[in-house]
Parts: structure tokens; sequence; C-alpha cells
């Protein structure tokens, strides 16, 4: 377990930094566009891209997935004649499903300027997001192929590339005085740039990419949608999880709303900067595990998991949870205020959609794509049938609220359905300490909040430090995590 622990934590560790790292400046180019721009006009760009998000699996078919899973299968056995089969045949398609869709948003950008937007704003940004969408593909092929290889390093670079540019090149064309259209154009930006710097990378980490000769079969274009497809409609559940909470509060609530909930939602998805990590990590790992039949070394992974990403994440939840108010002021501005409640809501969904990702790419990596398939649909229908009840009464809480009860719904199932192929043991004990633990961390901030004559950021930092360190005190003495486990992983990893 060793040798699987030490791979895991470094790409794990690699894939933390690019994904913190993208975050950062996705989050600053979020507060740039927040502060140059109305509530509307924000909300627009955000409506824009949800439904593209909408659309985008069928441009996706569930194929990257596929070739994260079958490029770990071959790397294995180092085949790079079939490599290079599976990325051909994959971006074949992929490119021609966008080049499909772009033709379909640059023929209705009017219409739907018109009669869904309902601002002319609209039909450009529609069409310059299109543009973007069209070279794309190359993004999704080289950062599957890096997560197949396990090069997380790679993947790492790339997507702090992705945040560092999206943040320059809007700064850039805000300050030409393109407005609202400026992060669209940042997009184009970066899809081109991918093929200058990515395509490079790719030919040097998969020998012989461009010049060995290889057939393109039937039997391997099957291989990959009998893998694909249940992918794919586990990503229009998941799209319809991630994008329709802003296209019915475009539809029932307007812009603004829309605004507000998009100040809400990237602040809650800090907490999730765990699953892109996991996910990206587990999956390739999990698929060479299977490959190999060790059963109980993917068994003793998901308990770990379980229970060190609860206990980290429950203190940063509470965090977001006791000062939602000042976090979206401080950050957006007072016009965002009325965001707090639904912070609160999603920070909490953060949590368990964090644990789901764990079951979900497990499952992914054992082959068993229809299984989440079924987890995702079945949350999905939840997610959208409580957001056409609730939105047009609650507005963006009510999308929360429906965001939150599909998270722990997908859950429940998903876990379930992973101890039908495994050993699952899911670590209630050690949560249920973590949340005692974490009642003295709320104490403190509370009580800290409640100072009198004192700097409002000094109590949120002093809060902060005092409530984390009693947190890791009393997560030592409940014997949640115990010294002996740490050295054996500190071992383990080093």
């Amino acid at each position: 377990m060793t040798a699987y622990t030490k791979k895991a934590f470094w790409n794990f560790f690699f894939m933390l930094l690019g994904i913190l790292g993208a975050n950062v400046f996705g989050y600053l180019t979020r507060i740039v566009l927040a502060r140059q721009l109305s509530v509307a006009e924000y909300g627009v760009i955000y409506a824009v891209i949800a439904l593209f998000g909408l659309t985008s699996i069928f441009q996706n078919l569930g194929l990257s997935q596929a070739i994260a899973k079958y490029v770990a299968k071959y790397a294995v056995k180092k085949n790079y004649r079939k490599i290079k089969e599976v990325l051909v045949i994959c971006a074949r398609i992929m490119y021609g499903s966008t080049a499909l869709l772009a033709c379909l948003a640059f023929l209705l950008s009017d219409l739907l300027s018109t009669a869904y937007f309902q601002t002319s704003i609209a039909g450009s940004l529609v069409r310059i997001f299109a543009i973007a969408t069209l070279l794309s593909p190359i993004w999704m092929v080289v950062i599957a192929t890096f997560d197949g290889l396990q090069r997380f390093e790679l993947r790492a670079v790339g997507e702090f590339f992705n945040g560092i540019v999206l943040f320059v090149a809007t700064l850039c064309f805000l300050a030409l005085g393109f407005g609202v259209q400026s992060y669209m154009y940042a997009y184009i930006v970066f899809t081109t740039l991918a093929y200058v710097f990515f395509l490079p990378l790719l030919a040097r980490y998969v020998p012989g990419i461009f010049t060995i000769k290889t057939t393109y079969s039937k039997k391997t274009l099957r291989m990959l949608f009998t893998y694909g497809l249940p992918v794919m409609f586990t990503g229009v559940a998941g799209m319809v999880l991630t994008y329709t909470d802003t296209a019915l509060l475009t539809l029932f609530s307007g812009l603004e709303e829309v605004g507000i909930y998009q100040t809400a939602l990237p602040t809650a998805n800090i907490l999730l900067f765990f699953v892109g990590g996991v996910t990206s990590v587990l999956l390739p790992l999990v698929a060479e595990l299977w490959e190999r039949k060790k059963h109980t070394l993917i068994t003793q992974a998901t308990t770990e998991l379980y229970k060190y990403a609860f206990v980290s994440l429950l203190p940063l939840l509470l965090a977001i949870f006791m000062y939602p108010d000042i976090i979206l002021n401080l950050l957006f501005g007072g016009a965002y205020l009325a965001g707090a409640p639904v912070l609160q809501i999603l920070a909490i969904a953060a949590l368990f959609l964090t644990l789901h990702a764990v079951n979900t790419a497990t499952l992914a990596g054992m082959g068993f794509t229809k299984l989440n398939m079924q987890a995702t649909i079945t949350g999905a229908a939840c997610n959208l049938g409580m957001n056409i009840v609730l939105i047009p009464l609650y507005g963006g809480t009510g999308a929360a609220i429906s965001t939150l009860s599909a998270a722990i719904l997908m859950f429940c199932i998903s876990t379930y359905l992973l101890g039908r192929k495994i050993t699952v043991r899911v670590p209630f004990l050690q949560w249920a300490k973590s949340i005692l633990c974490a009642g003295v961390f709320v104490g403190i901030l509370w009580t800290t909040r409640s100072m009198v004559d004192v700097d409002q950021y000094v109590k949120i930092v002093l809060s902060l430090i005092l409530g984390s360190a009693a947190y890791v005190f009393c997560i030592w003495a409940t014997r949640t995590i115990t010294l002996k486990e740490a050295l054996a992983m500190k071992k383990r990893i080093f």
C-alpha cells in the first residue's frame, strides 16, 4: 500500500496546487467582473455560460473519462499504438459534435437573446463563446490524457494556466473597453493558447503520437462508447445539477438574481477544491488497482478519503457558514449581500458533493459507469423538480435548497451502489467525533465575533486561528486522527 499511498498523495498534492491556483485566479476574475459591471451584466455572463454548460456533455459525449480510463489501461502495458488510436478516435468525434453545437449557437443567438435572456447584450456573448467552444476539444483531450498517464504535475500546470490566462486576458479586454464581452474574448485567448502550449507536451509524453501508424477499429470505437455513453448520461444529469439552477433563475427570477447567486455559488465551491483533485487522481489509480485485482487497497483508499475529506472540510464549511455576509461584502460588495443564506446552504451541499465524488471516481475507475449514471440521474431529477417548485417562490435560496437535497440523496445512493461491488466502510464514528470537535470551533468563532471594540477583520483572523488550533487539538484528543496514524501516513508518503 505504501507505494500507492505515496503515488496518490503526490499526485493529489500537485493537483491541489494547480486547482488552488486556478481557483484563486478564477475567483479574482469574478471579483473584478462583479465590481466593474452591473449586477445584471455580471449575471448575463454566467447565464450564457450556464446555457452552454447544459449542452457541453453532448460535445464531450463521455469520451474524456473514457480517455482517462483506457490511457491508464494501455499505459500499464506501454501500448502507445492503442493510446494513439483512442485519442484520435475521441478527438475526431469531439470536434464534430463541438462544431455542430457551435453552429446551432450562432444560428439561435438572436432568438435566445430576446426570448430567453431578455437582453440584447446576450446575443453577442453567445456568438463569442461559441467560437471559444469550437476551439476547446484540444483542452479536453490533453487534460484527459494527462489524467490517464497519471502525470498530475502536468494537469496541475494546465489548471493554473487556465486560471491565470482567463484572469489576465479579462483584465486586458476590460482595460480596452470591451466591457461585458471581455470574459468571453478571454476564453478565445485561452483555447487558442492551449494549442500552442499543450500539443507539444502531448507529443513528449505519448511517444510516437504524431508518427506511429495505427488502424482505427470498430472494436475500439464500440469499447469507447460502451464506457462513454453511460458517462454521458451521467454527465447530462451532472449538467442538470450544475447549470439548471442558473438557467431557471434566469427564466423565473431575472439576471440580477443570477448575479447574486453566481457570487454565492463560486464562494461555496471553494470547498470543492478537494473534488477536482480526488476525481482526477482516484479514477486512474483505481483503474490500475482494479486491473491488478487489488480490491482491498481500493476499500482502504475510499475509507481514508471519507475520513480525511470530512475532517478537513468541516471547519472550512463552518467558517463560511458563520461569516457569509462579511465574505460577500468584502469580496463582491454590498450589492450581493442578499446571497448570504444561499452561500450558507451551498457550503453544506459542497461537503456531500465531495463525499459523493469519492464514490463516483471509484466506481468509474472500476468501470461501473452505469451505477454512477443511476445515482446522478436520481439526484438530477430531485434537483430539477425541487428547482421548478422552489425557485419561483424563493429565488436563489430555493435553488440552494434543491442542490443540498440532491447532494445528500446522491451520496446515499452512490455509497449503496459502491457497497454492492466492494466492501465500503463509512467512518461514522470518526465523523461524529469531528462534529463534536467542530462544536468547539464554532463556539470560539461565536465568542470572538461578539467581542466589542475590536476591528471586524481582526476578530475574524483571531477567531479562525484560535478556532483552528482548538479543532486540531480536539481531533487529536478524541483520537479521530491519532498521532500514530499520522506518523504512519507520513512514513507511507515520504
